[in-house]
């Protein structure tokens, strides 16, 4: 699955739809892109059915952890 690092499409809001396989580089290229302690709520994860390891080996000073607050992962 293609991904990109625009959230507007047409001047419309699009979510970035990740799966199990982008998943891990999605998060990655945004935190590069936006910094670390970034949002990254406007990834689609409704497709991510398992979350291990996503921040593997990932090393995050104090408050700058990305805020993942809104992800449904039930």
């Amino acid at each position: 699955m293609a991904f990109t690092s625009s959230f507007y499409i047409n001047g419309l809001f699009r979510p970035i739809k990740v799966d199990n396989v982008t998943i891990a580089n999605v998060v990655k290229s945004e935190m590069e892109r936006l910094g670390p302690g970034c949002s990254l709520n406007h990834i689609d994860v409704s497709d991510v059915t398992s979350f291990k390891h996503l921040f593997h080996s990932m090393i995050f000073l104090p408050g700058q952890s990305p805020d993942i607050s809104e992800w449904d992962m039930s």
